[in-house]
């Protein structure tokens, strides 16, 4: 009989194992799949550091440049009657020449301006006035007529000139009149 009484006793036990461990299971998958789901999360938004890979940057070297102010220019446009005239003051943005020193500036600047500068200005405001006189106001006045006018004003300058390389110009003063 002993062994009878035993029996009932490990099947209760057996019985009672099972209802245990099936919560702690369904728990721990549980769990697992919310902190699963947490570190998806933040490695897709980009705050646990993973996910998507920052952001390379490039440092690239900047060529030294100087600014070159140019005084106002008033032309007739190239319209039909001639009715139509813009006025415009603009910046030259050029590479700065190899071995240009300030301390030589402050030299140049007591001797007086130096006469092969004095001719290249000259040059490129020539070639700025036949390029303007040569626009329309419809032209100028186009969404990208401005865009337009400064490359046509870069690559026609940098043909007058091959000592002189125009990087950029900006308008500080544009006008069309009709």
């Amino acid at each position: 009989m002993a062994s009878t009484e035993t029996l009932p006793n490990e099947n209760v036990q057996a019985a009672a194992k099972p209802s245990i461990i099936l919560p702690i299971l369904c728990s721990l998958i549980g769990a697992s799949a919310v902190g699963g789901g947490m570190i998806f999360f933040l490695l897709h938004s980009g705050k646990l550091g993973g996910g998507a890979p920052a952001p390379v940057i490039v440092t690239v070297k900047a060529e030294p440049t100087e600014t070159m102010p140019m005084e106002p220019f008033l032309v007739n446009l190239a319209d039909p009657g001639a009715h139509s005239y813009l006025r415009a003051t603009l910046m030259l943005v050029v590479a700065a020449p190899a071995g240009d020193k300030k301390d030589d500036k402050k030299a140049d600047a007591k001797a007086g301006p130096d006469p092969a500068m004095v001719m290249e200005k000259a040059e490129l405001r020539d070639t700025i006035l036949t390029v303007l006189s040569d626009q329309t106001s419809d032209a100028l006045l186009a969404p990208q007529g401005k865009e337009a006018l400064k490359k046509t004003l870069i690559a026609q300058l940098n043909q007058t000139d091959p000592n002189v390389k125009v990087r950029d110009i900006f308008f500080t003063e544009f006008l069309v009149q009709r």
